[in-house]
């Protein structure tokens, strides 16, 4: 084996790790009101029959890639399909839906779960920015509480109520990943460099000739 090529690739590989754990670490949250240890209000949720949304700003840019959301059935597991969706923000209300997601709860009011919806990334968020995330059932449902004293106005059916005092409209507990484009395509040039030194290091094949 070429020595070169083999310290090239170990290069290479530790390039690789390193980059994709910097990926791993910006498959970055851009909004969260979850507390410690992914921990929310399990006591207290939002009833809803149809939709319901909240405004969050984001933190960091990123292409939109998962919604975990303490989102329940009023009944049992499955017996609510929930569709989230994100929104830009149009002077305070529901503007452009960028994309949805769709998933049967896993959890009750009884016993609240984080549901994770996954995005196809298609979605560009871009931090400072405010954005809806908005969730609709054809079944009752319930939205735990965030346990981070998070307050604002609350999207519902239609209706944007704001409330007086503030904490008698607490936002339903949601965490939102984006991840940076960029570190992820730097990861991607890394493993094609690794996929051509591998075929540099493979040996020229030997014809035998049958006389």
């Amino acid at each position: 084996m070429d020595s070169s090529v083999s310290r090239k690739a170990s290069l290479l590989l530790v390039g690789v790790a390193t980059l994709a754990g910097v990926a791993a670490a910006r498959a970055e949250v851009v909004y969260s009101n979850l507390g410690p240890g992914n921990s929310f209000d399990i006591t207290s949720a939002w009833g809803a029959l149809g939709n319901l949304a909240f405004p969050f700003v984001a933190t960091g840019s990123g292409d939109l890639a998962s919604v975990e959301a303490a989102i329940v059935a009023s009944e049992g597991p499955g017996a609510a399909v929930i569709t989230i969706s994100v929104y830009t923000d149009d002077a305070g209300a529901l503007g452009t839906r960028l994309d949805s997601s769709t998933l049967a709860t896993t959890g009750t009011l009884l016993n609240p779960t984080l549901l994770d919806f996954a995005f196809s990334e298609t979605a560009r968020l871009t931090s400072g920015h405010t954005y809806w995330l908005d969730a609709f059932s054809g079944t009752f449902w319930g939205w735990q509480f965030n346990n981070t004293g998070v307050n604002t106005t609350v999207y519902y059916n239609g209706n944007y109520v704001t409330c007086s005092p503030a904490k008698d409209c607490p936002v339903g507990a949601f965490r939102v990943k984006a991840p940076e484009p960029g570190t992820l395509s730097l990861v991607a040039l890394a493993l094609a460099g690794l996929a051509v030194l591998g075929r540099r290091r493979r040996p020229h094949a030997t014809l035998s000739v049958p006389w």
